[in-house]
C-alpha cells in the first residue's frame, strides 16, 4: 500500500472518530422573555393536567397538582456566573438533561435552559403516578443587560458554558433615548 493511500485512510478513520467523539451542539434561540414564560407555563399546565388525570380526575387538588408539576418541570440547575472582558459567563451542570436535547433561550435579561430529562432507566410508571415530564426548564435571571445576538453556548468538559456579551454603556444609552 502506498503512503498516500495509507495517509488518506488514516485521515478518513480520524475524521470518523472525531465525529463520534464530537459533543452535541447547544442550540441558542433568541426568544422574548414573555414568550419564554408562556412556554414554561404551558408545559407546567400540561403536566398538572397529566397528574390530575392520573389521580382519576379527582377535584380539589388543583394547587397540589400545579405545585407538583412546577417542581418537576422547573429544574434547579446548579450554575455559576462571572464576568470577564464585558462578557458574562454562565456555567452549569446539565446532567439532568438528555445529551443533544439542550437549547438555550435568550432575551436581553433572561436566560432559560431547555431540554428533555435524562432517562434514568426507570421508565415504568407506578400506579397513580404520572409518567416523567417530557421537558425540563431552568430559568436563570440575569441582572445586567446583554446582547442576545452574540450569545454562544457549548459544552466544556461536563459543563454547559454560555457566554453573554454585555450591552455597552453607549449602546444602552442609545436604547434608552430611543424608548
Amino acid at each position: 500500500m502506498t503512503s498516500v493511500k495509507r495517509n488518506f485512510q488514516e485521515g478518513v478513520m480520524q475524521k470518523k472518530q472525531n465525529q463520534r467523539q464530537r459533543k452535541p451542539e447547544i442550540k441558542v434561540v433568541q426568544m422574548d422573555a414573555l414568550e419564554q414564560v408562556k412556554k414554561i407555563h404551558a408545559a407546567i399546565a400540561k403536566r398538572a393536567y397529566e397528574i390530575y388525570e392520573r389521580r382519576g380526575r379527582a377535584c380539589g387538588h388543583e394547587v397540589e397538582d400545579w405545585e407538583q408539576a412546577k417542581g418537576e418541570i422547573l429544574n434547579n440547575l446548579l450554575f455559576g456566573m462571572t464576568t470577564c472582558d464585558h462578557t458574562m459567563l454562565v456555567e452549569a451542570d446539565p446532567a439532568a438533561f438528555e445529551p443533544g436535547t439542550v437549547e438555550v433561550w435568550v432575551a436581553p435579561r433572561q436566560l432559560t435552559v431547555y431540554g428533555r430529562p435524562r432517562a434514568n432507566g426507570t421508565e415504568a410508571v407506578a400506579a397513580g403516578h404520572a409518567p416523567a415530564p417530557k421537558t425540563l426548564f431552568c430559568e436563570i435571571p440575569i441582572l445586567t443587560e446583554f446582547n442576545p445576538d452574540g450569545v454562544t453556548a457549548r459544552t466544556q468538559g461536563s459543563f454547559l458554558e454560555v457566554r453573554l456579551p454585555e450591552v455597552a454603556r453607549a449602546e444602552r444609552a442609545g436604547m434608552a433615548a430611543a424608548a
